[in-house]
């Protein structure tokens, strides 16, 4: 757990959010986190991870228009 505070207290500057796959509208405030670019720490983390996620942790990034995005769900988002 000292791990997870030191990151905690690193990126508080940088407004981190920090959720579980439970926390309401996850997928809308990683979708805003990305938007906006602030880093997400997910807590409670079981073998499993939320699939919808695997997007991001593998960096599938491509370009419309010459505008990089990232597929979450059922939306595209913006990747800066």
């Amino acid at each position: 757990m000292q791990a997870v505070d030191w990151c905690k207290e690193k990126e508080k500057k940088n407004n981190l959010v920090v959720m579980t796959f439970n926390t309401d509208n996850f997928v809308k405030k990683l979708e805003m986190a990305i938007n906006h670019g602030t880093s997400v720490m997910f807590e409670g983390l079981e073998t499993e991870i939320d699939p919808i996620i695997d997007p991001v942790l593998e960096k599938n990034i491509t370009k419309e228009a010459g505008v990089e995005m990232i597929t979450l769900g059922d939306s595209k988002i913006e990747y800066d």
